[in-house]
């Protein structure tokens, strides 16, 4: 089992989380991930993700990542349930692209979202280790409400993303 714990920050609302490897094929991993997300300075309450995640390399390019993940809604009684799915472009050993969507359940509103995300990003590295990631990426978080067959596309976000590599 391999452990690792990385550091991310967007905007005001920095994360540390811990992942853990628990199966890898030749093609295709098993893992683990706890997530804090603190709500600093904003509206936006503090978070506990966890999550089981699989990965898929059908080459060695292309990425599919898929999970279920339930968040916690620290002091809102609130869990929201997720099926993300995001499909990843290896255009360079340091720069990549990526498409993601969800089934968002949010089981306080009895909602189901699907939302829609592109990003693009740069690794940064040293010795072929990988030491800090910087993306930037601009999504539609409410795109489609199946529970209303209502679309969204005046609801959107921008988002810088920096996650450094804290241990391997």
């Amino acid at each position: 089992m391999q452990l690792q714990l990385y550091e991310r920050v967007v905007y005001d609302r920095p994360a540390l989380y811990l992942l853990a490897q628990l199966f890898q094929g030749h093609d295709y991993a098993v893992g683990a991930k706890v997530e804090v997300v603190a709500g600093v300075q904003t509206q936006t309450p503090w978070t506990l993700n966890t999550s089981l995640s699989q990965v898929y390399r059908p080459y060695t390019f292309i990425r599919m990542d898929t999970s279920l993940l339930f968040e916690f809604l620290v002091g809102e009684s609130v869990v929201n349930v997720l099926l993300p799915i995001k499909g990843t472009i290896q255009f360079s050993e340091q720069v990549y692209g990526a498409l993601d969507s969800a089934f968002v359940f949010l089981l306080d509103s009895d909602n189901i979202i699907l939302p829609l995300g592109l990003s693009v990003g740069y690794t940064f590295s040293e010795d072929e280790r990988p030491l800090c990631d910087l993306s930037a990426r601009f999504g539609w978080p409410l795109l489609y409400n199946l529970t209303y067959d209502d679309t969204d596309l005046e609801t959107f976000t921008g988002e810088l993303v920096v996650r450094c590599f804290i241990a391997h």
